[in-house]
């Protein structure tokens, strides 16, 4: 299996929604491309990467936002990120 391919098509599908998507699409292929070219992987290895690595972007991107407990773990490192900021930016002033 292709893992810099699975990486690539994963990263790709996440920056969809950040525009300029078919720039990291061609990327990504471009990426799958030279590893077969070099022969460090077999069309298989490449295509099998790539589908995992779709797969498992969507699923997360499904799946993740209706996950409580990684609203509230957000919610509390930025409150607990607030208070660090606080006594920095204090201690800098001092």
């Amino acid at each position: 299996m292709n893992c810099h391919l699975l990486r690539w098509f994963k990263d790709t599908f996440w920056l969809f929604k950040k525009g300029k998507w078919i720039l990291w699409i061609l990327l990504a292929i471009l990426v799958g491309i030279s590893r077969i070219w070099v022969g460090v992987h077999y069309p298989l290895d490449v295509m099998v990467g790539a589908l995992i690595g779709i797969t498992s972007a969507i699923i997360i991107y499904f799946t993740l936002p209706k996950l409580t407990l990684i609203e509230n773990g957000i919610t509390k490192y930025e409150s607990i990120e607030k208070v660090i900021r606080r006594k920095f930016h204090k201690a800098n002033l001092m």
